[in-house]
């Protein structure tokens, strides 16, 4: 019985640290500016388009993107920003 208390104290404590840990892992600054950003996802083979067509639609999305007024910068990636 008094093992069962003491590995149900032990399990709670490690359950507590490992919320405090996931909390503290949300709310790190990972020193990127994420005000002002616009993200999105966009699966052209949805459409249809093929590899080359969908080449072709990010590169001229992109360029459309950077010449918006008041843009400063626009990027593509494979791997979305992480939310905060």
């Amino acid at each position: 019985m008094a093992g069962q208390v003491a590995l149900s104290i032990l399990l709670l404590v490690g359950a507590g640290l490992f919320a405090r840990s996931l909390f503290r892992l949300l709310t790190v600054d990972t020193g990127i500016e994420t005000s002002h950003l616009l993200s999105f996802s966009i699966d052209p083979s949805l459409h249809k388009y093929t590899p080359d067509r969908s080449r072709r639609f990010f590169l001229d999305l992109q360029n459309s993107l950077e010449h918006l007024p008041g843009a400063v910068a626009g990027k593509r990636s494979l791997i979305s920003r992480a939310r905060g």
